[in-house]
């Protein structure tokens, strides 16, 4: 028997359940995408959208120049580091140099440990690990592989080899017998 009014629905138990960890990933999801977004020279927000080697390489030039301490701020010089690591790893690079990415996601966490974006760091770092052990691991197996296919190779030519000695041998037995037959007639 029913209460008096007191109606459960259940479906409105689980909609409730799931709204807590949906908000959760919502606000998290905007906290990442709101931490790519860094403030250039010009004073606006950019995005590392697609990636240019015009800007790999002044940025990579920039922290070249950025030695002195004097003549930069270390909040620059981290600035720069997080969004050239951004960079090289990008998704729409056509270079990717994820081992590039990992050293300058490590240099920026050694000189800011204390920085607001030091979490994403972490993470990217764990990410670009990640992908560089695979590809390592990959390569690995690629050259087994391939020195295994090279063995093969070897093994088929020198045999391809010996059946055509065995073909030049069969063909001149063929014409010595061609011969004796003809002597027969």
């Amino acid at each position: 028997m029913q209460s008096s009014g007191t109606k459960i629905n259940p479906g409105s138990i689980l909609e409730s359940y799931y709204k807590k960890p949906l908000y959760i990933i919502l606000i998290f999801i905007w906290c990442l995408t709101s931490s790519c977004a860094l403030k250039s020279g010009t004073g606006g927000l950019v995005s590392p959208d697609i990636p240019s080697n015009k800007e790999i390489l002044r940025l990579e030039k920039k922290l070249k120049n950025q030695k002195d301490p004097a003549v930069t701020s270390p909040a620059a010089t981290s600035n720069d580091r997080f969004r050239l690591a951004l960079l090289y790893s990008h998704h729409k690079n056509p270079a990717p140099d994820f081992a590039r990415a990992e050293n300058l996601i490590k240099e920026y966490i050694k000189l800011n440990p204390d920085d607001r974006r030091l979490d994403d760091a972490t993470y990217l770092l764990s990410l670009l690990q990640e992908i560089n052990k695979t590809k390592q691991d990959c390569n690995e197996i690629l050259q087994k592989e391939n020195a295994k296919l090279k063995n093969e190779n070897n093994d088929l030519s020198k045999e391809n080899q010996k059946m055509k000695g065995i073909i030049e041998e069969l063909k001149s037995l063929d014409i010595r017998l061609e011969e004796k037959r003809q002597h027969i007639e």
